[in-house]
């Protein structure tokens, strides 16, 4: 599980440099770039930060309860 926190920051880190290229962005090609860019942002940290999860919570009630929460996030979505 090496590389799990570093991916979990440099997606945060791409997400909100990218973010505010979209915020002073002066047309609209631009602004459309960007917030594709900004997408890959979540796509990084959102596994890892799953990742993370799994790996701090033992396996148990608490750690289920953790996968329902996931199951439930990615049935609104």
């Amino acid at each position: 599980m090496y590389g799990g926190k570093i991916m979990f920051v440099m997606g945060a880190c791409w997400l909100v440099v990218w973010s505010v290229v979209a915020g002073v962005a002066k047309n609209e090609i631009t602004l459309d770039l960007a917030r594709a860019f900004a997408g890959l942002g979540p796509a990084a940290f959102l596994p890892s930060s799953i990742m993370l999860l799994g790996s701090v919570y033992r396996p148990g009630p608490r750690k289920n309860l953790v996968g329902l929460f996931i199951i439930i996030l990615c049935t609104i979505i």
